[in-house]
């Protein structure tokens, strides 16, 4: 009988991918043990300037791209194919259960802090505890200073310097992991590229050759750079 592969899903705008999801990602699926790690771009983008965002196809197609090379790396399409769930996690999660997931295992959400401290208002969250594990990406040092009431754990205890692990009263786990702090998000991304600025290696190379080529996140009149000579 062939043994399930642990499974991590990680989800986002990803508008765009940057190395720090990458990073992050990988440094949680070794802490971890995680085998898979499937990152899952919303089906729609939550900003408020849209003419200077990329489509959901050109998420996908970045995300792909910059995941291409990682075995362990995958990307999941079902909230950019169904955008009718609003890219809520729920339905994500319910539809790994149905189509891939063995009886009984449970995926870890892999979230960052700031997602972690919101998550008591996601769409449905008291049955996605009865879904999954949860781990936390932080920035050293670790210690959940303050876990949200809704979430409250039987027990703690620290697993290593660089991973603390709680008890859930769903009875599923809480793993907060400390990662490699980079201090880049995609908003600082995208204002850097609608000031005709560099981003290359703030976004894997093959997300910025395709931001390139596409012209993405500049200005509406301003046309994509040529190609350099090979």
């Amino acid at each position: 009988m062939q043994t399930a592969v642990s499974l991590g899903i990680f989800g986002g705008t990803f508008d765009p991918v940057h190395i720090g999801h990458l990073r992050g990602a990988e440094e949680v699926a070794e802490l971890l043990g995680i085998e898979r790690v499937l990152f899952v771009p919303t089906g729609f983008a939550r900003h408020k300037d849209l003419a200077s965002l990329a489509s959901p196809e050109d998420r996908l197609t970045m995300l792909e791209l910059a995941v291409a090379s990682n075995p362990r790396f995958g990307v999941l399409r079902y909230e950019i194919e169904h955008p009718e769930h609003a890219s809520y996690t729920y339905y994500t999660l319910r539809h790994l259960h149905e189509t891939v997931l063995s009886s009984g295992q449970k995926p870890f959400l892999i979230l960052g802090e700031d997602a972690f401290a919101g998550f008591p208002k996601w769409h449905r969250f008291q049955e996605m505890l009865e879904m999954c594990h949860i781990a936390v990406m932080a920035r050293p040092p670790i210690g959940l200073p303050s876990i949200p009431a809704a979430l409250k754990g039987l027990e703690s205890q620290a697993v290593s310097s660089e991973v603390l692990h709680v008890r859930l009263q769903s009875g599923n786990d809480l793993y907060e992991c400390r990662i490699t702090p980079l201090d880049i998000s995609s908003s600082r991304v995208r204002e850097r590229l609608l000031a005709g600025r560099s981003v290359r290696y703030l976004v894997p190379e093959e997300a910025f050759r395709f931001i390139q080529e596409r012209g993405l996140y500049r200005k509406p009149t301003e046309k994509p750079k040529q190609k350099e000579a090979e």
